[in-house]
């Protein structure tokens, strides 16, 4: 999901969002991760080039803008459903606004599609998940050691650098929450109308396996993130931190807006309403006024050009320069005056 609305936002909104500390970086760096160890392939086995190539198929561009079509529908739909189900909705109300028709058919609908986004995420973190699974308990002729990546190699990816007795239990924890979504699917298949899921043993099999789904989600997500943290304190400075850096990218997104909106804003002529006339005003406050009386009996020496003091003001974008010539016609009125 981080993944997806990394470049929904990317895109659309423009704004670099990477991974949050909750659901880690292991997702996000599966592609360089991948392509690290493609280049030392040399004596790779048939099975392992062929995993490969599916962990890079499911890094493609098609199945990223796939995957967010299927965020945007999952934020639909799940409104949907949560209206469907607090019963804040105009579509009837006998014998109660949440059991009746043809609200009940729309609601069984909204958990079914609800139900098939989640299997499609499950099926395309799938791969990545039972590699990891195979490295970790079933091969023996690549290392697994810390800092170890899928073929063995020294690699920086801070997933390989989370201790391996952690790497097996969230690999664990994980893969049991891609099954559990098989299984919440499966149910929705055998009972799929609003009857069936509602009635036993449908609403206890449906209910089983989708808290089961979402409990490993929230319990592997939630381990692996609290690791990653513990590396970066254990080799300071060496692995980014995705939170400072998504902070860091907005902070610049936001500023980048600021400056355009203040630009927008001092363009055109300069008048009574923009900042440049109010700087320029309150700067001629503060020069010196010219000499407009002599002694009586003595001639003023007539100046030539003087240049005033000039006054800047320099910020991120606005810099105004005042500059005031007084000629020597302009000092023989004001005398004359």
């Amino acid at each position: 999901v981080v993944q997806v609305a990394d470049v929904l936002l990317r895109h659309v909104g423009h704004i670099v969002l990477t991974d949050s500390a909750l659901f880690g970086t292991q997702e996000r760096q599966r592609p360089q991760m991948v392509k690290q160890s493609l280049d030392h392939m040399q004596d790779a086995s048939w099975i392992e080039q062929a995993r490969d190539r599916v962990l890079l198929a499911a890094e493609s561009k098609l199945v990223t803008w796939v995957g967010v079509a299927n965020l945007l529908i999952i934020v639909a739909d799940g409104a949907l459903f949560f209206f469907l189900l607090m019963g804040w909705h105009a579509m009837c109300d006998i014998p109660a606004r949440t059991n009746c028709d043809p609200r009940n058919w729309w609601y069984n609908w909204s958990i079914q599609v609800l139900n098939v986004c989640f299997t499609y995420g499950a099926l395309v973190s799938l791969p990545w998940r039972l590699a990891n699974f195979v490295h970790l308990f079933v091969q023996r002729q690549r290392s697994t050691h810390d800092g170890h990546d899928l073929y063995g190699n020294v690699t920086e990816a801070i997933w390989f650098h989370v201790p391996r007795c952690h790497r097996k239990a969230i690999t664990l924890v994980l893969l049991c929450n891609n099954f559990s979504q098989f299984a919440n699917q499966v149910t929705r298949i055998v009972y799929y109308n609003f009857a069936l899921q509602n009635e036993s043993p449908g609403n206890i099999w449906t209910n089983v396996f989708f808290v089961l789904a979402f409990s490993f989600a929230g319990i592997g997500a939630a381990y692996q993130s609290r690791q990653e943290v513990l590396v970066r304190r254990r080799f300071p400075g060496r692995f980014a931190d995705p939170v400072h850096e998504g902070l860091q990218s907005l902070k610049a997104v936001l500023h980048i807006r600021d400056v355009s909106r203040s630009s927008v804003r001092t363009a055109g002529t300069t008048g009574p309403t923009t900042p440049t006339y109010a700087f320029q005003k309150e700067c001629s406050k503060q020069l010196p006024s010219p000499r407009t009386s002599v002694p009586p009996g003595k001639t003023a020496p007539i100046a030539s050009d003087e240049v005033v003091e000039r006054h800047s003001l320099k910020g991120d974008h606005i810099q105004s320069n005042v500059e005031m010539t007084e000629t020597s016609s302009r000092r023989r009125e004001i005398m004359t005056e």
